[in-house]
């Protein structure tokens, strides 16, 4: 008997043996998972940490390129404005330049008119002047002949 008690004995301790180490070994596995599980819940958190400073990082960059293309909006407006206005000046110098024009080329109808006149009278003048002195050619030309005939008359 006293060997089964040893043999009980040694058995129990064998099978004491063996749960500690299986216990151990359940341990170190709950450990193991336990590690894992927060390996990966902080490169969870990381990658969280991450995609939120990206986030962030391209909102700036959304903020920053919709104020830029906000103020390039606000210059073309301003510019387009200024467009406008030298337009509507532009379009006020040019009917100006068209009545200035209007009011020369009237001027200049009425300066050919008035020379027009002025050339008629002058022709219309030299012509009388030309009839005028035509009865005095005629007449010297009638003189001519009266002079040579007195002329001849008293040769003779």
């Amino acid at each position: 008997m006293w060997e089964t008690v040893k043999h009980k004995k040694q058995r129990k301790q064998e099978r004491d043996k063996r749960e500690k180490e299986e216990r151990e070994r359940e341990e170190r596995e709950r450990e193991k998972i336990e590690w894992e599980r927060q390996e990966k819940l902080r490169q969870d958190k990381e990658k969280q940490e991450k995609e939120k400073q990206d986030r962030e990082k391209h909102e700036k960059q959304v903020k920053a390129a919709f104020y830029s293309l906000s103020q390039q909006l606000q210059d073309l407006k301003q510019k387009c404005q200024t467009l406008e206005q030298n337009i509507q000046t532009v379009r006020g110098k040019n009917e100006s330049f068209t009545e200035a024009m209007s009011a020369v080329r009237e001027q200049c109808a009425i300066f050919n008119e008035e020379v027009q006149t002025l050339i008629a009278e002058r022709s219309v003048r030299k012509a009388h002047e030309k009839t005028q002195e035509l009865p005095d050619q005629v007449r010297e030309d009638e003189k001519f002949p009266e002079e040579e005939t007195q002329a001849a008359s008293e040769e003779v």
